[in-house]
């Protein structure tokens, strides 16, 4: 009797990486996972847009890391030992890459490190990180469940289905898909699972393309922070898809699965902008010293803050400005785009080894930046869109959950900004969760 062929990755290691995902994932995180299998194991859905709203910081990158094998489940009954192929035909055979698409090179990096396996020292697997595949799995065995991916550095791959065909998941950022023949010379078929991150930019002429183009071969899942926009309408309407799973902001506050915050605005008549600064690095630096001393973090980490300023200029201006007062209780970094790429490497090792105190962005990780020990955003420009300014925010509201457990319920995230900036509308919109398309 001819031997079956092995299941794809996703189907083969499905219920492997369900089971060890148990007590590993956020409340949250399994709910949005259980809904996504109950929606697509109906599969009249296909064609239809599966929206996930959850603030940001209450995990959407492990759901992400999870769903193909939680959808590559469905069909198939347990395998009797992990190296046995489950029993049954999938009703989602993962024979086709798994696509995601993120609005920017920034967030598409940050998931490039969080989804697949990455040879930069900086990233950090979801699966490794959670110990969903374990240290007892062997490097062989961990190359087989890991997903082996590839971020789109080429325009032109996007338009070559041989490059594509052998990735388990294909991550590109929307501008990508700007240029080229993709749309002619990609089959409708060519992936399995489209999933598009801040989706907040749909309906943007460019993601409503792809969309159109894959959506009737592929699951379709959407993730926003909010399912509703400042006009009261759905990021994705009825016609388009359904809300599948949402986690309000409140919800997730009260729940612990980010931190509350904390909004401080700075008054004076001053409108000197380097007076400005200093009196809000000021206030930082005083609410800094204060949570190492009465609320630090697990594991001995000190709080960081982040700060977003107009320009470079201004990026520099705060970071000598922070140095120059207080450079012998820890540095600042201006991590802008005009850096060569070795010394924004060296930056993010000096962040994640926890050597910074302050790091002030311009546009760069203003979204899509995940490093939980910072619990405190500077707000020193205008932010004009509330959609830019609950991503700014967010960096600061993700918890700890180091070796010695999460952090303590004490520890909000503070916001700091002064009323220059012209923030408090931005604030209302966070807090009603209506928010303005970026398109």
């Amino acid at each position: 009797m001819a031997r079956r062929k092995l299941l794809p990755k996703f189907n083969r290691y499905s219920y492997y990486i369900e089971e060890n995902s148990a007590g590993k994932l956020l409340g949250p995180q399994c709910k949005a996972l259980q809904s996504l299998q109950e929606f697509f194991a109906d599969q009249s859905q296909t064609g239809r847009i599966g929206l996930v709203s959850m603030p940001t910081g209450s995990g959407k990158s492990g759901i992400i890391s999870c769903l193909p094998y939680f959808l590559g489940k469905l069909g198939l009954s347990p395998p009797p030992t992990p190296d046995h192929d489950p029993e049954g035909e999938p009703l989602h055979r993962f024979n086709k890459p798994v696509l995601v698409i993120a609005p920017d090179l920034a967030i598409a990096s940050q998931l490039e490190g969080k989804l697949t396996v990455s040879a930069d020292p900086t990233d950090e697997n979801f699966l490794l990180a959670r110990k969903i595949v374990t240290e007892d799995d062997d490097d062989d065995q961990q190359i087989h469940i890991l997903p082996q991916g590839v971020k789109i550095q080429e325009t032109a791959h996007l338009s070559n289905p041989k490059y594509l065909k052998h990735k388990d998941i294909v991550i590109a950022n929307a501008q990508k898909f700007l240029q080229g023949n993709w749309e002619e010379a990609l089959p409708d078929d060519v992936f399995k699972l489209v999933i598009v991150d801040e989706a907040h930019h749909h309906p943007a002429k460019t993601w409503r393309r792809i969309i159109r183009k894959f959506k009737h071969h592929a699951m379709v899942v959407f993730f926003t922070a909010t399912p509703y926009r400042a006009d009261g309408k759905r990021v994705v309407e009825e016609e388009e898809g359904d809300l599948v799973y949402r986690l309000s902001l409140g919800d997730a506050r009260r729940n612990r699965i980010i931190r509350r915050i904390r909004w401080l605005q700075l008054h004076s008549g001053d409108t000197d902008v380097s007076n400005i600064f200093s009196n809000i690095l000021e206030r930082v630096k005083a609410i800094q010293q204060s949570k190492d001393w009465e609320n630090p973090l697990p594991d001995n980490i000190p709080h960081m803050a982040i700060a977003i300023t107009k320009n470079i200029a201004y990026a520099e201006q705060v970071s000598y400005m922070w140095d120059y007062h207080w450079g012998n209780h820890g540095t600042a970094i201006a991590y802008h785009s005009d850096l060569p790429k070795k010394t924004k490497l060296a930056m993010m090792e000096a962040i994640q080894s926890n050597q910074v105190k302050l790091v002030v962005v311009v546009d760069m990780l203003r979204e899509g930046f995940d490093y939980p020990p910072i619990s405190i955003a500077a707000i020193m420009t205008k932010i004009v869109s509330p959609v830019k300014f609950a991503q700014f925010i967010g960096r600061a509201q993700r918890i700890v959950r180091g070796h010695q457990g999460p952090e303590s319920e004490e520890i909000v995230s503070d916001v700091v900004t002064h009323s220059y900036f012209q923030q408090e509308e931005n604030y209302r919109a966070y807090k009603s969760e209506k928010f303005i398309p970026d398109d």
